[in-house]
């Protein structure tokens, strides 16, 4: 996607769009690289934990996408959520940012330590990351830090009475930063970006004032990647503590 297929600009200057699918002519279908995913798999044991298990795709279009899980630890009481497979393509990263944001990318989400995944009532937050996982390939777009990704258009909650109704890109802040980019034997690099879960508030907030006002406001609300379903907004409310130790 262009920036001739933006839908403008926002009043905080973010570039908005509207993805529109490419046409997808025959269907590429995947079934993985296995060398991308072992490496992936490593990086993700040398700076989270162990990966417990692992959600694998049957059937993949145009990339073949797992999720790898670290399970909850003492020494890590949540349950974290990477992708291994989004970065089988790369994405359109304009050139102007391509030295600093790697075209190819994975995301991650951190769930509470007694969150169900095989409930399908719960599953939804690990639909989300495959979904926005995907979107680069589908609209043949990129995600990088700062973007957001509303659940719908208008944007409507991901649950019934939560207030969550869309998603900002950003660095992992619940590891450390050795993990957010992972440079393979070939030279080839991989950027691990967060999914933060966001209140319309919040979203409306980022359209307004830009990308940096609302880090900021995140960042003394103390909000991560961590999901917490009945979170309230951090516009005009003030700071609290972090449920758990952050690793930086």
């Amino acid at each position: 996607m262009s920036e001739d297929d933006a839908d403008g600009t926002s009043p905080g200057g973010s570039r908005i769009y509207r993805h529109v699918p490419r046409e997808r002519g025959d269907v590429a279908w995947s079934a993985g690289d296995p060398d991308r995913i072992a490496d992936i798999e490593a990086h993700i044991e040398r700076h989270i934990g162990p990966v417990t298990s692992v959600f694998h795709e049957i059937i993949s279009d145009r990339v073949h996408l797992d999720v790898a899980i670290v399970a909850a630890t003492d020494d890590r009481p949540v349950q974290t959520l990477v992708t291994m497979g989004m970065s089988e393509l790369p994405m359109q990263v304009p050139a102007e940012v391509a030295s600093v944001v790697p075209d190819r990318a994975e995301l991650v989400i951190v769930l509470p330590p007694d969150w169900d995944l095989s409930d399908s009532a719960r599953y939804w937050p690990l639909g989300t990351l495959k979904t926005v996982a995907r979107l680069p390939h589908d609209y043949d777009t990129w995600l990088g830090p700062g973007h957001t990704v509303p659940h719908g258009d208008p944007p409507e909650p991901y649950v019934a009475g939560s207030a969550l109704v869309g998603v900002l890109v950003l660095a992992p802040q619940l590891a450390p930063r050795e993990f957010w980019e992972l440079e393979r034997g070939d030279g080839e690099r991989i950027g691990f970006h967060s999914l933060v879960f966001l209140t319309r508030e919040e979203l409306d907030y980022k359209l307004q004032h830009g990308s940096p006002a609302l880090f900021e406001l995140l960042e003394q609300g103390q909000v991560c990647e961590l999901l917490e379903v009945d979170r309230r907004s951090v516009i005009g409310r003030s700071g609290r503590r972090w449920p758990w130790g952050r690793r930086r």
